[in-house]
């Protein structure tokens, strides 16, 4: 079953390398053009990529993205970060078209010593707390995509921070796919089908909510 994911990576390139802003620009977008890139060129050290990719699984979209892009950059440089994993008030409000004020008013996981919060816990309280689902100012729709990957930002991010996430290695989203493959029991690898199909079943269930309010 075959999903959209938003997400964005975050490079840094190797310290005194040297861009073409516009060349580096026509390279990321022919590398990664199926998936709408919104690029980030305003740090001289480094890129930012936005993309809304279609795939079965985000742990090897976004991994496939990475290593596409990668080839595109100066050699040497390091994915740093995937987004969203910690997020603002902010980010959540705009991802579902309301505002930060309305956003407090439903259930939140604990907020990080930054006042982050980590998008994963909140994908989950989407579907675990009724003033999320019933809420008549929530477009789902909007952020269904992001939320999908949140889960596998977090992990890969992980990977990330401890350095074992070799991007050159042409087996490294199949070996990080397999690590998670079948562990269900895990909130934060709950099958993306199933997550998807909860966005879906969850339409129609607030739908019905609302007409019988």
């Amino acid at each position: 079953m075959s999903n959209e994911f938003e997400f964005e990576l975050i490079f840094t390139f190797p310290k005194g390398a040297e861009t073409d802003p516009e060349q580096l620009a026509n390279d990321i977008y022919l590398a990664v053009e199926d998936g709408d890139p919104m690029l980030g060129l305003g740090d001289p050290t480094g890129v930012s990529v936005e993309l809304l990719m279609q795939g079965d699984n985000p742990l090897t979209v976004i991994l496939d993205a990475a290593q596409r892009i990668m080839k595109a950059l100066p050699d040497g440089s390091q994915l740093r970060e995937i987004k969203p994993d910690l997020v603002s008030l902010e980010e959540v409000a705009e991802k579902f078209g309301t505002s930060r004020q309305n956003i407090r008013t439903k259930p939140l996981p604990r907020p990080m010593s930054t006042g982050h919060y980590q998008a994963h816990e909140i994908c989950h309280l989407v579907f675990s707390e009724g003033m999320w689902r019933t809420s008549k100012s929530l477009d789902y729709d909007r952020a269904k995509s992001w939320l999908l990957s949140a889960s596998a930002a977090h992990r890969l991010n992980g990977h990330l921070a401890a350095g074992v996430m070799d991007l050159t290695r042409d087996d490294i989203a199949a070996r990080i796919v397999e690590i998670y493959a079948g562990n269900e029991e895990d909130p934060l690898t709950l099958p993306y089908q199933s997550l998807s199909a909860a966005f879906e079943d969850e339409s129609e269930t607030t739908v019905k909510l609302r007409h019988h309010a």
